[in-house]
């Protein structure tokens, strides 16, 4: 099983993060900053990988709608009459580009529903997703705070998808509705807790955000 993925330069990082949870449940990846040697033709490369592939992830993002590049890569999908996923990382369902407005599309927080679905066309085994909009997060295993080195100032980058629960002094802190919004953005920490926890400038202090859910940048 193949997958290449369409994306803006401008979301490199999402990008290969989508990459490194595919590779991790056994498929091929075709993503060109990463598999593409210095010297390449980019047309023919994409041409011939595109060819390749069984579905095509279509990375739909403020940054790629206005992308002829995109525009390119989805019309060499719909030629080869590839599976194509749109999924959407900071745009509007009614901002997905005129051609894949009839595919079924998802956001990124629902990355693990594709990937599960994934394993299914590969043969695998079902895994349980680990942020799910309509399930719990799962419990952490760790009772001890980690620090990870945060103080104020420190630049970080918040995660890809709902992270597991944390333990703050026997009690589980977990990630709400309302901090979707600040999925995979940066931001600086102001505050820092005696129990890790941190606050940060992306929603100027609204929230509390467990110190191992972050990315230091």
């Amino acid at each position: 099983m193949k997958v290449f993925i369409s994306h803006s330069e401008q979301d490199d990082y999402v990008a290969g993060t989508i990459r490194e949870k595919i590779l991790a449940i056994g498929a091929e990846v075709f993503l060109n900053n990463h598999e593409m040697e210095f010297g390449d033709l980019i047309t023919d490369s994409v041409k011939s990988n595109l060819a390749d592939a069984d579905e095509v992830i279509i990375l739909v993002s403020k940054a790629s709608i206005s992308s002829t590049w995109i525009s390119y890569e989805i019309g060499q999908a719909e030629a080869h009459s590839k599976r194509v996923i749109p999924i959407l990382h900071g745009a509007e369902k009614n901002e997905v580009h005129e051609v894949l407005q009839n595919r079924h599309r998802l956001d990124i927080s629902e990355l693990d529903r594709y990937l599960n679905q994934l394993r299914k066309r590969m043969g695998k085994t079902e895994t349980k997703p680990a942020s799910s909009t309509d399930m719990p997060s799962p419990k952490a295993k760790e009772e001890e705070p980690p620090t990870h080195g945060l103080q104020i100032g420190t630049s970080i980058r918040l995660p890809l998808s709902r992270p597991a629960e944390a333990i703050r002094k026997g009690e589980n802190i977990g990630w709400t509705q309302g901090m979707d919004p600040y999925l995979n953005r940066t931001a600086q920490v102001i505050e820092v807790a005696e129990d890790g926890s941190v606050r940060l400038s992306v929603d100027r202090g609204r929230y509390w955000f467990a110190a191992e859910w972050l990315e230091i940048l």
